[in-house]
């Protein structure tokens, strides 16, 4: 099964991560460059114990794969998972304007 994340932050790149390690071929998705070139580059894009291991596993067997192409990742896989940040409003109220943003390119 071929699996698309968008967001390689905290959750994101860690799901990715160890999804690639379990024989599942995942494409992580982030709009951000910097998220993505580290990942290709066989580098945890984030600061998690033991991620950059997870990491260099998925790149070796090539079942993990980084880009910031909306069409490449949902053209290429079966499922998508979105783990996007939903920072707080000020009152408290969760701001969905990235789910509700990348809802809209896979939905194109």
């Amino acid at each position: 099964m071929q699996i698309s994340v968008f967001g390689i932050r905290d959750v994101g790149a860690a799901a990715a991560a160890c999804l690639a390690n379990e024989d599942l071929d995942d494409i992580a998705l982030d709009a951000n460059p910097q998220k993505v070139g580290p990942l290709n580059a066989i580098i945890g894009p984030i600061v998690e114990s033991g991620l950059d291991e997870l990491v260099q596993g998925g790149i070796h067997i090539r079942s993990l794969k980084a880009t910031s192409g909306v069409r490449r990742a949902t053209q290429d896989t079966d499922q998508s998972f979105v783990w996007v940040e939903t920072p707080s409003y000020p009152n408290g109220n969760i701001d969905t304007g990235y789910v509700a943003a990348i809802a809209g390119q896979i939905g194109r």
